[in-house]
C-alpha cells in the first residue's frame, strides 16, 4: 500500500509496510525470511506508535526493551525500505541485506550487555566485591566475548553474501542489458534492409514507369 505522507517526506519507494499485507508471500519465502519479515514489521510499528515519546525525549531507555530494540534498528530499517528510484534491488540482494540487518542488531546488543556487565563488574571492584561474583562476572563476560567474536564472523559472512549477491545481480544485469542491445541492434539492421529493398523496390518501379512514359511519347 502506497502512502502519499512516505512520499511527501521523500521516502521512496512510498510503500507502508505496516498497512501492506500480502496473501501470497509465505508461498514464496523461507520459513526463516516470513519470519524476519515480521520481526521487521513488529519493530517498526513499536517505534512509529512511540514516535511522539522518543521525538520530546519523553521516553525512558529500558522501559521497553522491543522498544529499545526498534530505536537502535530504526536507521537500518529506513535504510533497508529505500531505494534511489534509478536503482534496483534483486531479491537475493534484499534478502541478504535483511540478513545482515539482523545480525548487525544482535551484535549491537552483545556488545553493549559486554559495555553493561563491564560497568558492573569495575562499581561492584570499587565497592568491594567477593572472589565468587569477580569471577562469575569474568565468566560471563568471557562468554559474551566469545559469542561477540561469532557474530562478528556472522556479520561478516553475510556482509560477503550480499557484495557477492549485487555483484552477481549486477552481472546479469549487464548480461540482460547486453543482449537486449544485441536485439535491438539486430532488429535496426533488420529495418534497414526492408527500408533499403523497399526503396529498391520503389525506385525499380518509378524507373519502368518513367520507360513506360518514354515508349508511349
Amino acid at each position: 500500500m502506497l502512502s502519499r505522507s512516505l512520499a511527501e517526506s521523500g521516502h521512496y519507494p512510498a510503500i507502508d509496510i505496516e498497512s501492506s499485507i500480502s496473501r501470497v508471500m509465505t508461498a514464496l519465502v523461507t520459513p526463516e525470511h516470513e519470519h524476519q519479515m515480521r520481526q521487521l514489521k513488529q519493530r517498526l510499528s513499536r517505534y512509529q506508535r512511540n514516535r511522539d515519546l522518543i521525538s520530546v525525549g519523553a521516553y525512558a531507555p529500558g522501559s521497553d526493551p522491543l522498544l529499545d530494540q526498534a530505536i537502535a534498528l530504526y536507521p537500518a530499517i529506513e535504510g533497508f525500505l529505500q531505494q534511489g528510484m534509478h536503482q534496483a534491488c534483486g531479491y537475493d540482494d534484499a534478502r541478504q541485506q535483511l540478513q545482515a540487518l539482523f545480525a548487525a542488531a544482535r551484535l549491537d546488543q552483545l556488545l553493549a550487555y559486554e559495555l553493561e556487565y563491564r560497568q558492573k563488574l569495575q562499581s561492584g571492584l570499587a565497592r568491594g566485591m567477593v572472589s565468587g561474583d569477580y569471577e562469575n562476572f569474568q565468566q560471563f563476560i568471557l562468554t559474551l566475548e566469545t559469542a561477540i567474536a561469532q557474530h562478528r564472523y556472522t556479520l561478516n559472512q553475510w556482509k560477503e553474501k550480499v557484495q557477492q549477491a549485487i555483484a552477481l545481480w549486477q552481472d546479469k544485469q549487464q548480461r540482460l542489458n547486453a543482449l537486449s542491445t544485441l536485439h535491438s541492434r539486430q532488429e535496426q539492421a533488420a529495418q534497414v534492409r526492408e527500408n533499403r529493398l523497399d526503396q529498391k523496390k520503389m525506385d525499380e518501379f518509378a524507373r519502368r514507369a518513367a520507360d513506360a512514359r518514354r515508349n508511349n511519347s
